[in-house]
Formats: structure tokens, C-alpha cells, sequence
């Protein structure tokens, strides 16, 4: 009986998302549509405002010679090298702080200081001290990561209850064992999430400091090659470019939410099991 309820449950969720994804379809279709009909009835320079077939031609021209991929590539390296070094760093800063009273202090001046400055704000200052290169990017990336991911986890932290805590310490556990045999498994959830947002603002700030600032190091990312291409007014190139970074931030939440179903959900850690 349980087993029954258990499948029209599931049945019943996975309809709701298909027609989830149904309604989505519809919004961008939709869209499309008012672009269309805006650009056929106005003065609008194709040149500017090109139709929704030539940017497809121009996706689909452009993904089969690997520009795109190539210049996808590019940015979800320094990403992925700064997500990784500012995620380490975020996870000693908020062990060290939950652990050593003297550590809670500097993890509090850190984050009330450095969380509310903008990445894009430190570039020029990284440039000056490191140049035009790979440097400079993964100090700015790891500087957009870190105080996220730190807050978030010292938070799934301090919500461990205290009779948690005081049975790992009756057990024996040092304060490392804790946090990586305790802590981190409880605070997973807020870990999680911490990471999720890390990577919304680590993508946001590689693709604005290749915008603003051109070529990193030896070639350029996707915003790069937007920026490229907007100076010689391809804006069909540029759309390109842009379903580029929103096709990529849709299957980064979409992977997000699938790690979320199958861990925090089917754990029974968050409400909307």
C-alpha cells in the first residue's frame, strides 16, 4: 500500500514537471514570437535586430566549426580552477572558524568586509598586480566564490544541534574528524547551496571581466568573443554568443536540481521531499 502511494506520488511529480517544461517551452516560443512580430513591424535595422533564423543559422554555424565550444571552453576553465581554489579556501575558512574561537573573529572581518565588494571591482587592481593574464582572473574568480561558499557552510554548521556535537566529542573525535565526519555531512544542504550560488556568481564574473577587459592570457572566452564580435557589429554572432552562456547556466541548474532530488531530497533533509 505504502509502495503504491509511494509510485502515484512520484507519477504525480513527474507529470507536474513535464508540464512544467511544457509552460517553459510555451514562455520562450512566445518570445520568440514578440521578437518576430516587433522587428517586422517596426524601422528596425536587420543589421541590429536580425530575425531569429539567421541567429539559429549563425548558432548553428558557428557550434559546428567549434568557436563556440572552443570559446565555452575557455571561460569554464578559469571557472572551474577559481570555483575549485576559492571552494577550499571557503571550507578551511568556515572549519577553522567553527573549530578556534580566535578564527571566528577573522572569518567575521573577511565576510563582512570582502562579501559585499563587487568581483568586477578588484580587476583593474588585479591587472596592476598581476597582469593581463590567468592570474589576475582566477584572484578575482576565487575573491566572487569564496565568501559565499564560506557563509553558507559556517551557517549548515551552526545549525548541527549541540547534542550532535557533544556526542563526536564524547566519541573522541579531534576537531578536524569533526568537521569532516560531522559537520560537513550535517551542513551538506547548506553546502550545496553555497556551491550553487558560488557558481552563478564565479560564471557572472568570468564572462563581465572578459566583457570589460578583452583576451585573458593567451586567447579569450565566450565574452570575449562577444566583445569581439560586437566590434564589428555581428549582432547575430553576439545573440550567438549570449545562448551560449544562457544554454550553459540552464544545464548548470539543471544539474544543481538533479544532484538536489537525488541526495537532499531523498535524504529527507529539506521539507520539499
Amino acid at each position: 500500500m505504502v509502495l503504491s502511494q509511494a509510485r502515484v506520488k512520484s507519477k504525480g511529480k513527474s507529470k507536474d514537471r513535464r508540464k512544467a517544461t511544457l509552460y517553459k517551452l510555451g514562455i520562450v516560443i512566445a518570445l520568440i514570437g514578440l521578437w518576430e512580430a516587433w522587428r517586422l513591424w517596426s524601422d528596425a535595422s536587420p543589421v541590429l535586430f536580425p530575425s531569429a533564423f539567421d541567429v539559429l543559422r549563425e548558432f548553428s554555424a558557428l557550434a559546428l566549426d567549434g568557436t563556440l565550444a572552443k570559446a565555452a571552453w575557455g571561460s569554464l576553465l578559469i571557472l572551474a580552477s577559481g570555483l575549485f581554489i576559492g571552494v577550499v579556501m571557503a571550507f578551511i575558512l568556515a572549519g577553522l572558524a567553527i573549530s578556534l574561537k580566535p578564527f571566528r573573529y577573522l572569518y567575521e572581518v573577511l565576510t563582512s568586509a570582502f562579501n559585499p565588494l563587487p568581483a568586477i571591482g578588484l580587476f583593474p587592481l588585479a591587472i596592476m598586480w598581476f597582469g593581463l593574464g590567468t592570474a589576475a582572473m582566477l584572484v578575482v574568480m576565487v575573491h566572487s566564490t569564496i565568501w559565499q561558499m564560506a557563509t553558507n557552510t559556517f551557517v549548515g554548521f551552526t545549525t548541527i544541534s549541540r547534542t550532535t556535537v557533544m556526542v563526536a566529542r564524547n566519541l573522541g573525535l579531534s576537531r578536524w574528524k569533526m568537521v569532516l565526519q560531522v559537520l560537513l555531512p550535517s551542513a551538506y544542504p547548506y553546502i550545496l547551496a553555497g556551491l550553487r550560488l558560488s557558481w552563478a556568481f564565479g560564471w557572472r564574473t568570468v564572462i563581465a571581466a572578459e566583457l570589460v577587459f578583452g583576451s585573458i592570457g593567451r586567447g579569450g572566452g565566450i565574452g570575449y568573443f562577444i566583445y569581439v564580435q560586437q566590434q564589428f557589429l555581428r549582432t547575430s554572432s553576439v545573440l550567438s554568443g549570449l545562448l551560449v552562456i544562457v544554454l550553459l547556466g540552464l544545464a548548470a541548474e539543471w544539474m544543481f536540481l538533479f544532484i538536489e532530488r537525488r541526495t537532499v531530497r531523498k535524504w529527507g533533509m529539506s521539507n520539499d521531499a
